[in-house]
This record gives C-alpha cells, sequence and structure tokens, in this order.
C-alpha cells in the first residue's frame, strides 16, 4: 500500500477532467489488479458510494494498517455515516501508534456520542500537526461538526504553510459546501487554482 500522512494524497487529477482520469484509473486497476487504483479517484469525485466497498475491502485486505480504516472513515464520513466514521477512526490510529489517542476517542463516543468524538479527534489532529497530520485535515473535521469558522482557520493555516493538500479544494468533493463562500473564493484564487 502507499504510504502517506494518514494515508490522505492529495487527488492526481488536480484540474478536475475526470472522465480523463477514471480511463487512466481503469487502466492501471487492469495492468495492477492486486493494488487498488480506482480508490483515489472515486473518493475525490464524490463517487462515495462506489469508493465504500473498495475501502471495506482494504480493512478486510490489511486490518492492522492505519490507512485503509481512515480512508473508511472519510467515505463514512462523506456519506454523512459518522458514527461508522468514528468507529474506523481507532483503527487507522492504532496502526500509526497512537494506541492512547485511539482509547480515548473510544471512550468519549461510547460516552458523549460522534460530536464530541469528532471534537476530540480535531483537538487530537491539531496536537500531531505535522506529525502526521495536517492543517487541512483539521479543518474537514471542523467542516464535518458545521463550524465554518474553525475550517477556515485551519484553512488558512494549511496556505500559510502551503500545505499540498489544498490542491484538492477546488474540486474535491468534500469541500463541496463552502463553494459561493466568499472566503473559499478568495482562497481558491490566492492558492492559485485554475476557475
Amino acid at each position: 500500500m502507499r504510504c502517506t500522512v494518514f494515508g490522505c494524497r492529495p487527488p492526481r487529477n488536480r484540474a478536475a477532467r475526470w472522465p480523463e482520469a477514471e480511463q487512466e484509473e481503469q487502466l492501471a486497476q487492469t495492468l495492477d489488479p492486486h493494488q487498488d487504483c480506482l480508490f483515489d479517484g472515486l473518493y475525490y469525485r464524490g463517487d462515495y458510494e462506489r469508493a465504500l466497498p473498495r475501502a471495506r475491502n482494504m480493512v478486510d485486505v490489511h486490518p492492522e494498517d492505519g490507512i485503509p480504516h481512515w480512508y473508511l472513515s472519510n467515505v463514512y464520513f462523506s456519506l454523512g455515516r459518522y458514527q461508522e466514521g468514528i468507529k474506523e477512526l481507532p483503527g487507522a490510529l492504532r496502526g500509526y501508534g497512537y494506541q492512547e489517542m485511539a482509547n480515548a476517542l473510544e471512550k468519549i463516543y461510547a460516552t458523549q456520542g460522534y460530536r464530541a468524538a469528532l471534537r476530540l479527534w480535531a483537538k487530537d489532529l491539531a496536537a500531531v500537526q505535522g506529525n502526521p497530520a495536517s492543517p487541512p485535515m483539521v479543518a474537514r473535521i471542523y467542516l464535518l461538526l458545521g463550524d465554518k469558522e474553525e475550517t477556515f482557520k485551519w484553512l488558512e493555516k494549511g496556505f500559510v504553510q502551503r500545505d499540498g493538500f489544498l490542491l484538492g479544494l477546488k474540486h474535491g468533493a468534500e469541500w463541496q459546501s463552502l463553494r459561493g463562500d466568499p472566503r473559499y473564493e478568495d482562497l481558491v484564487r490566492r492558492i492559485g487554482l485554475p476557475q
């Protein structure tokens, strides 16, 4: 499996040429059937229903690896299935060696629910910036919580740090709810993403 920051990668097709990207992904999958070459594209295009079984399969094949759990949690979050997303996060944390964070997340979820667990997750990711988290990852959690002020605060931090994950801001389906907000449009312009 490919490994980067908590398994997340900036989208490969930053210009949103989705039909061409999907053809290339299909070709790659044909050439290397043992590697999942379709998940990233499905996820970044917002085709979460088709991405879900692929993410589940990755967890089944690599249950001790944090990356598949991270992928699966993000798909669940994108589908609005927050409780299932929270349940996958401890597997991701343990796979990366964060046993205490995983235990705390499970405990707060069991006693206070998924919103409290998401707030703890944001706090924990903020505490490990650069090792291995990044500002857009924290921004995404605040977006899930409906807190646009914190979302933009963390996106700005990512901009200041020149975080590569912001390259997915313009076309990534996970950021769709920000479109139309003047702060979003300004950030996209400052990053220099194609209009």
